[in-house]
């Protein structure tokens, strides 16, 4: 089975961390978004390498078993066995199963992590909307102030 790039522990954890926001530090949020955005994103890259692996291993096996199967077949003296035998005769094999469910589990994987760096993605866009209202916030306190001690 291909390597996990993370674990289901690690992503719940790191997704917590990653998605929230904590107002009173606005620019450690920001300090730290470029720092999360290259982590996700290199885990996906690398999730995505781990699901074409295992697309590929399957492909290499399926191709190796079809030809198995007529050589066997041949050997034998047998005729060559038809197309939708030769499908049943692969797609009954437990190894065929556990190919497919190594892709699933990467695919999955990978849309969770995905997932992540969109939620990244995400913040870096509250971020910037919630340093836009705080600077306005500040702003409109200066004008109460100025308009406090002029009047």
């Amino acid at each position: 089975m291909p390597k996990t790039p993370v674990t289901a522990a690690e992503t719940d954890r790191d997704l917590r961390r990653v998605v929230k926001i904590e107002p009173t530090a606005i620019q450690e949020e920001f300090a730290q978004l470029p720092s999360d955005l290259n982590r996700w994103g290199y885990l996906l890259a690398e999730a995505g390498e781990i699901v074409d692996r295992a697309a590929l291993d399957l492909k290499e096996w399926d191709a190796q078993e079809r030809l198995r199967i007529r050589n066997t077949a041949e050997e034998k003296g047998m005729k060559t066995p038809s197309v939708d035998l030769i499908d049943s005769l692969v797609y009954a094999n437990e190894r065929y199963r556990k190919l497919r469910e190594a892709i699933i589990q990467a695919d999955r994987i990978r849309e969770e992590v995905s997932a992540t760096v969109e939620a990244v993605r995400a913040k870096k866009e509250m971020l910037i909307s919630l340093g836009a209202t705080m600077r306005q916030e500040v702003e409109a306190g200066r004008e109460l102030v100025i308009r406090d001690r002029r009047g």
